[in-house]
């Protein structure tokens, strides 16, 4: 999604004019915060299932950080 190209096929696909997407900026790229425990559990609670299927579906393919924010999750309920 961080490319111009990506940018075009979000536009062509929502019906709306090409835009230029400012690629430069990072916006909150500096925060690093832990994310409350309450949120996290409520987190893993509602995509428990996307995890799930994830792993059953594609086991070899899931992302590092898929699992890291997932085990995150976990910690907190």
């Amino acid at each position: 999604m961080f490319d111009q190209f990506e940018m075009d096929r979000l536009c062509s696909e929502l019906g709306v004019k090409p835009l230029m997407a400012p690629l430069e900026e990072r916006v909150f790229s500096g925060v690093k915060d832990k994310m409350p425990a309450e949120w996290a559990q409520k987190m893993y609670e509602e995509l428990k299932h996307v995890y799930e299927f994830v792993e059953a579906k594609f086991p070899l393919r899931v992302p590092q950080y898929w699992k890291a924010q997932e085990a995150e999750y976990k910690r907190a309920v």
